[in-house]
């Protein structure tokens, strides 16, 4: 199992609903890209690089992101 397909899969074996190369709307912060997701259960964090706003972490479990899919 690759190192980046590890850091999406807690303790417990849920997945978690982001990964490395989504595209994530922020109410506060726009449009960002999830360079990294480390840790699991309730101290889960991702990461992520805002058009606007830089680099930023968050708690997976207290964050409001919403996927975007991406145009192609």
């Amino acid at each position: 199992m690759s190192s980046a397909a590890r850091s999406t899969i807690s303790a417990s074996g849920a997945s978690c609903p982001y990964e490395a190369g989504n595209i994530v709307q922020h109410e506060t912060y726009g449009l960002g890209q999830v360079l990294e997701v480390s840790g699991h259960g309730a101290t889960r964090k991702v990461r992520i690089r805002f058009i606007t706003q830089g680099i930023r972490t968050f708690l997976v479990d207290k964050v409001a992101l919403k996927k975007v899919a991406r145009g192609g």
